[in-house]
């Protein structure tokens, strides 16, 4: 799948048969379209300001992300391409297909588009909502302004961000199209524009996807399908949590695993090289950090990352799993987090707004030696993460990992259940506490919640608050005791 950053500038226009691909061919699918729409339950709201299968789309699939400018109306999108939805790569029903680059492996994360549409009369109706496909994630802007986030948590949005989950494993059907609102206010007489960024969820994804409608609405159409956005949402969220149960395999599987055996750093019996990194928070904030004398004489887990955006996201994916190693080890888990770059003061900026996020048990530290890494060490610049599980300073394991990890793979769990001396399926056990329930993993980091957005819910009617909620709960327990008390 590919990221892929889209802004809409929408205009009340008829799906058609034919589609323009991205080098210029045109086909024509009527056949698969009307299989489609016979299959669908009747189409949701009043009039369509915007269609499923829109025409007059602008898209920029070139790898490069736009200025910052690119979602206002007054942007110049005039260079960009034009195609018809659905667009994307890598599914049937793509009518508009994209470009990744050339290599699938490292396919481009995000992709930009534009669609803009004329509204006569703003308030004619009170509501509007609209309904969206993707694969796997977006950022939806209307006239400039943010209205709604698919599967994309709170992260800065960068022309390099990846997706939080990836559609059709942790979403319950990757071609459901997903409701959102959007208030009377949001849109102006005349021209409105769009503007969608959707992302991939890792370089090496399969497909990309974008479809879009955009409807007036009732007030009771409305609450209907923000009731049924929800379900959805907490059906997604059990499946989520149920997929995330941690296997811990034999380390030797991990070569196995690999098509083509990568080599980076000190390989198993070598000893571990001192070095000196710059520590990140705590005590050794800017200072100097010797990352193997850090260990302290326990088992070590040392992690070479470069300054990929994607790494930094991943480093959330897997402290929560390394921290509960470390509290629940009796020869304990010494963990270092070394970044490699080559603008340490860029980097040093980046990792101190996520590190005071991240557990107490790993220390965050940025090479001196730039992306090269230290050079005693012999990283594999073609390797973005480098993992190493060492015990007595010598190394058991190394794993190297062409991108960068979301989650622990299994075997780097299996390699430190051999560093800490305990069996496979303890540590396993020790990551899945809770998982029969169907809670989350307690050894993992929660997933950050998305505050819910005033479209979120039927306009008008204000959520409940904690300050809300906690005072009348006091007041109901002070009258049970004074109910206990007059009977005594």
């Amino acid at each position: 799948m590919k990221i892929i950053a889209m802004t809409l500038t929408i205009g009340i226009l008829s799906a058609s048969t034919g589609f323009t691909q991205e080098r210029g061919e045109k086909r024509e699918r009527p056949e698969a379209q009307k299989s489609e729409r016979k299959a669908e339950r009747p189409a949701p709201g009043g009039a369509r300001l915007v269609s499923k299968g829109q025409k007059g789309w602008r898209y920029l699939d070139t790898g490069k992300a736009p200025s910052k400018e690119w979602t206002r109306p007054d942007f110049d999108d005039s260079k960009w391409k034009v195609g018809q939805a659905p667009l994307g790569y890598g599914e049937d029903d793509v009518v508009t297909e994209l470009s990744y680059g050339d290599d699938d492996e490292q396919k481009f994360p995000a992709a930009y588009f534009r669609l803009k549409f004329n509204v006569e009369d703003p308030g004619a109706a009170k509501l509007y909502a609209g309904r969206i496909r993707v694969d796997d994630s977006a950022v939806v802007y209307l006239n400039g302004k943010e209205i709604k986030r698919l599967r994309m948590g709170e992260v800065e949005i960068e022309a390099g961000s990846y997706s939080r989950v990836i559609a059709g494993r942790d979403s319950a059907d990757e071609a459901e199209l997903l409701f959102f609102g959007v208030r009377q206010g949001s849109l102006v007489k005349g021209e409105n524009v769009f503007s969608v960024s959707v992302h991939q969820g890792h370089a090496a994804s399969s497909d990309l996807f974008l479809d879009l409608e955009f409807f007036s609405i009732s007030r009771e159409e409305y609450g209907r399908l923000a009731k049924g956005a929800q379900r959805t949402r907490s059906a997604d969220a059990g499946r989520y949590r149920e997929q995330r149960k941690v296997e811990v395999k034999d380390p030797a599987g991990f070569s196995k695993s690999q098509e083509k055996p990568l080599f980076s750093g000190p390989q198993p019996g070598e000893k571990l090289p001192s070095f000196k990194a710059i520590g990140i928070r705590g005590e050794t904030e800017d200072k100097e950090l010797d990352a193997i004398a850090a260990a302290a004489g326990k088992p070590q887990l040392l992690i070479f990352q470069d300054d990929n955006r994607v790494g930094f996201r991943g480093i959330y994916g897997i402290a929560g799993v390394l921290s509960k190693i470390v509290e629940k080890s009796e020869k304990g888990l010494s963990v270092q987090v070394v970044f490699l770059g080559d603008d340490a003061n860029e980097l040093s900026t980046m990792l101190k707004r996520i590190a005071a996020r991240l557990p107490e048990a790993l220390t965050i530290g940025i090479s001196r030696d730039g992306r090269e890494g230290p050079g005693s060490y012999g990283l594999n610049r073609n390797v973005s993460m480098t993992v190493l599980v060492a015990r007595e300073g010598r190394v058991l394991h190394n794993f190297a990992f062409q991108q960068p990890l979301l989650t622990v793979d299994p075997h780097v769990l299996g390699g430190i259940a051999e560093a800490i001396g305990e069996k496979r399926e303890t540590v396993q056990g020790w990551l899945n506490e809770g998982a029969a329930e169907g809670g989350r993993t307690r050894g993992e980091a929660a997933p950050r919640r998305r505050e819910r957005t005033r479209d979120d819910a039927a306009p008008g009617r204000r959520e409940r608050t904690r300050d809300d909620v906690e005072p009348g709960r006091e007041r109901a327990r002070e009258r049970g005791r004074e109910t206990k008390r007059k009977k005594e």
